[in-house]
């Protein structure tokens, strides 16, 4: 029960973000930019993992990730092609894809 809590905040919270940003204070182009991204991504999974290891919840931060990566889309967008060869070790696979 516990797990699905942050899994629901992992996975609502790119659009909480970037839909406000982009509706109201017309800040990003589209709704879905500044907290899609990777980078955001990353930087947010880092904190609540420091903060799921600080409060004895090892396993929040995982949910969370799972939850934030697969609304952002960022799996899905990337391929299975780019996503194993990411897993694997392969980066001429990520340079194809991306020319």
């Amino acid at each position: 029960m516990l797990q699905r809590v942050p899994w629901v905040i992992g996975s609502q919270l790119p659009d909480l973000i970037d839909k406000p940003l982009a509706w109201t204070v017309t800040v990003l182009p589209s709704g879905r930019l500044f907290a899609h991204s990777l980078f955001t991504a990353f930087v947010l999974i880092a904190g609540v993992a420091w903060l799921s290891r600080r409060f004895d919840r090892p396993q929040a931060w995982v949910a969370f990730g799972i939850g934030y990566l697969t609304h952002t889309h960022t799996i899905a967008d990337l391929g299975p092609e780019v996503f194993l060869g990411l897993l694997t070790g392969d980066l001429s696979v990520v340079r194809r894809a991306s020319a």
